[in-house]
């Protein structure tokens, strides 16, 4: 399926995604990490439901009403002054057309507007470095990768100050 591009994206920052949102990013996550989708839900359910504890930021794309990407950004449990991206996801037949770049800008401007450094881990971690995260270590991981190399069975904690 080939993507109509012809149509502007329109990028949001939310605090709460609505129920609709919720379930079209449950779709990208289904296209992507099929694995994930219920943990997906789950943890949306709980970010509404606490709000205050975990301060989300949704980082979201949309091509009229429909989300085709969507990034999310939380308070670090860990420390105060971090926080943490913890899904970055993008419709497969919109990739390569920068949007993933768009919504980590998203969330990084949210950061930096709340005076906090970002952390995350991936599997990919040439994409973050390129766009300004530091490296600080990998460790062995079960995780599945999308895109297989000599990384393979490794996540990577990277960090942006």
């Amino acid at each position: 399926m080939t993507a109509d591009l012809s149509s502007p994206l329109r990028f949001e920052g939310l605090a709460r995604l609505d129920d609709q949102e919720i379930e079209q990013a449950a779709a990208i996550m289904e296209s992507i990490w099929p694995d994930y989708v219920d943990l997906f839900r789950r943890e949306m359910a709980v970010y509404r439901d606490h709000q205050d504890l975990f301060e989300p930021f949704f980082g979201v794309a949309k091509k009229e009403e429909a989300v085709v990407g969507f990034s999310l950004l939380m308070a670090s449990m860990m420390s105060t002054t971090l926080l943490v991206i913890t899904w970055v996801a993008v419709r497969p037949d919109h990739h390569s057309h920068g949007i993933g770049r768009q919504l980590i800008d998203l969330c990084l401007a949210e950061a930096k507007r709340r005076g906090k450094a970002v952390v995350l881990t991936t599997t990919m971690p040439e994409f973050y470095t390129k766009i300004g995260f530091k490296l600080l270590d990998h460790y062995p991981s079960d995780e599945p990768s999308r895109f297989p190399g000599p990384e393979e069975g490794k996540s990577f904690l990277l960090i942006r100050a």
